[in-house]
């Protein structure tokens, strides 16, 4: 399979640490942002190099950009990626950040969620979804969170 996938580099400059898990912590988190390009008054190509730009802005790590396919870079867990969604048609992506602290995914959102509604709407095919696992394999009980979301 030939990787279609391009490889913005970090910007080493960001005044925060996009990966700032601490030893101490004890979850990481992660979050997929699904949306539409505007098309009917954006190009869409010249729309996602604003995108990548303005993402180098506020994020420390590496940008992964496939609008063919998944990025299969090593890597990628660590790495913001700019990538189709097979639920979303046409001008739909998915921005999906790094594994991050709780700290983190509130950066995150501070600062795609007003890039999505500079570049992109949302409606009822798209998604916001969080990603939340255990760093130490004995973990935590996630019953809590079951039951919070059943209440």
């Amino acid at each position: 399979m030939k990787d279609t996938t391009k490889r913005y580099k970090a910007n080493e400059n960001c005044d925060y640490d996009c990966q700032d898990i601490k030893t101490d912590d004890k979850y990481q988190f992660g979050c997929e942002f699904e949306f539409y390009i505007d098309t009917k008054r954006l190009n869409f190509d010249d729309t996602i190099e604003k995108i990548i730009a303005e993402i180098k802005q506020f994020s420390n790590v590496d940008i992964l950009v496939d609008l063919t396919s998944l990025p299969l870079d090593k890597d990628k867990n660590h790495c913001i990626q700019i990538k189709p969604d097979s639920s979303l048609q046409g001008n739909g992506i998915e921005i999906s950040i790094p594994i991050t602290s709780q700290q983190g995914v509130n950066h995150y959102l501070d600062n795609i969620l007003p890039l999505i509604e500079k570049y992109g709407f949302t409606n009822e095919e798209t998604g916001l979804h969080f990603h939340i696992s255990t760093i130490k394999k004995d973990g935590v009980n996630f019953n809590l969170y079951i039951y919070i979301m059943n209440t």
